[in-house]
């Protein structure tokens, strides 16, 4: 890299310093990657104008091999849940030894990379593969698995899911100091009360 800033661009003042500098860019579930930058201060006007930076091309590119670097941990991630290489293969109708190639970094795309990362933070999702991707039962599973979360944080939580004229409904409340705290369109004085006695 060569350096050829005598003058501050912005005021012409020979009186600038040369700097570097380095931007840590995140990446989904993976280690983040380093943008290098090079730019001129200037002491008089105070500017800083950036000479040179990494392009977006050599940045996505270095984020798409940490990306692939991450995959045998995404990977172990859906198989300590209990999902051995084989179900998922199953669930996804992927080719035999699809998985093992992913974790040694083979026919690894952006949607592959996705892919993992989702089935990282729920691999409930491959349940949802299994019975043929059905939107009732995906919806039970996801509101499921969002209860159990919030169950951990608030053990007043309750929550139903119910299939009334309007389609399936789904009603959360949660029991703080005693008053009840209730997400629905209608509101149900019953559990109010019942509230209330406690």
């Amino acid at each position: 890299m060569l350096i050829t800033e005598t003058k501050c661009p912005i005021c012409g003042s020979d009186n600038i310093e040369i700097k570097k500098d380095i931007k840590s860019i995140r990446v989904p579930l993976a280690e983040p990657v380093q943008q290098n930058f090079v730019y001129c201060h200037c002491k008089d006007c105070l500017a800083d104008v950036l000479i040179e930076s990494e392009s977006k091309k050599e940045m996505a590119k270095k984020s798409f091999d940490s990306g692939k670097a991450s995959m045998p941990l995404l990977i172990d991630k859906v198989k300590k849940s209990g999902i051995p290489d084989t179900r998922l293969e199953r669930a996804l109708r992927l080719a035999p030894h699809t998985v093992s190639r992913w974790k040694q970094g083979k026919q690894v795309s952006a949607a592959v990379m996705a892919l993992a990362r989702y089935l990282a933070i729920m691999p409930e999702l491959v349940e949802i593969a299994e019975k043929g991707f059905d939107e009732t039962f995906a919806r039970k599973k996801i509101i499921s698995k969002t209860f159990e979360k919030l169950k951990e944080y608030d053990d007043s939580f309750q929550a139903y899911y119910y299939e009334n004229e309007f389609g399936y409904q789904f009603k959360c409340s949660a029991l703080k100091d005693h008053i009840l705290q209730e997400e629905d369109d209608y509101f149900n004085f019953e559990k109010y009360e019942l509230a209330e006695a406690i």
